[in-house]
């Protein structure tokens, strides 16, 4: 939600200059309630409250274009609620680029769908998910966990393995080699 800009001018500390169309330039100079307030016709504009709030509003589409290269510090959180999608393109160059997420010591990563899916994909031929853990890795399933290989499965297991059924264990193979 928008933080509310706590008008408080007073006169002649505030100058507004208002053009012919409509577009506002403001300058409060008010003792303690100093603000600058810039706004389209439209109602697409921005303003800076005392505190040094920036308040952009924008009353259609915003680009934002860099040839270089773009750095972003926020030195606490970030907030982004989207009504539509999201995508986002990494690599159009077709380079060696990554795409990296890194989360400092001590913090989580979590991903939720509150209703649907998660999906992860790679394409072309012969291209990997891997998942690596320097601890357990923990699946939990409220309904059915399918595993479906259209090549070799391979399970090296160094330690104990134990499987707990409370149903059926059904087997198929052309051959079934025990020992």
């Amino acid at each position: 939600s928008e933080p509310d800009a706590g008008y408080n001018a007073e006169y002649p500390e505030n100058h507004v200059y208002e053009s012919t169309s409509g577009h506002i330039m403001e300058f409060d100079d008010t003792i303690g309630d100093e603000r600058i307030h810039q706004r389209h016709r439209i109602g697409t504009g921005y303003e800076i409250h005392p505190d040094g709030t920036k308040v952009d509003i924008v009353k259609k589409d915003q680009y934002s274009v860099v040839e270089g290269s773009h750095y972003c510090n926020i030195k606490d959180n970030e907030t982004v609620t989207i009504n539509g999608s999201l995508k986002v393109l990494v690599n159009t160059d077709k380079g060696s680029n990554d795409y990296t997420i890194q989360i400092d010591d001590g913090g989580n990563c979590n991903v939720q769908v509150d209703n649907g899916q998660i999906n992860l994909v790679t394409g072309g031929s012969g291209n990997d998910i891997n998942i690596i853990s320097s601890g357990d890795i923990n699946m939990s399933a409220q309904q059915d966990l399918n595993v479906k290989v259209l090549g070799d499965l391979s399970e090296d297991v160094e330690g104990k393995q134990t499987t707990q059924v409370t149903g059926n264990i059904d087997i198929d193979g052309s051959r079934i080699d025990l020992n």
